[in-house]
């Protein structure tokens, strides 16, 4: 697949994901799941995804930007965590949550391996 089309397909599904969790938390899961799977196509670039999630990470919906930021933790660890804090504690409610756990599962190596 080329970069650009993993960078769509990455971009539909999470949007997808962040409508469902409004109303559907099964189905933003299954959406969730179709985002991992695509990690391996993003690993096999030869920046292994991080231009393409940076530039998901600029797109409007916070929890398409999470899920852009998450699977960045492995490439870019600075810059993820670095807009991760920002969400944190931009707000409260379901994003700033979301933010604020996903730093503390990564800081604890919970979800190290299953992001790389």
């Amino acid at each position: 697949m080329k970069p650009d089309e993993i960078e769509q397909l990455f971009l539909t599904i999470a949007v997808k994901r962040s409508k469902l969790l409004k109303s559907d938390v099964k189905g933003a899961n299954r959406e969730y799941d179709k985002l991992y799977r695509i990690k391996k196509e993003l690993r096999s670039l030869p920046d292994r995804g991080a231009a393409l999630l940076k530039r998901v990470a600029q797109y409007p919906d916070l929890a398409v930007q999470i899920s852009a930021l998450a699977m960045l933790l492995a490439v870019d660890e600075t810059f993820a965590l670095d807009a991760l804090k920002k969400i944190a504690a931009s707000e409260r409610g379901l994003h700033s949550f979301t933010a604020a756990m996903t730093i503390q599962e990564w800081n604890a190596g919970s979800i190290k391996d299953y992001l790389g």
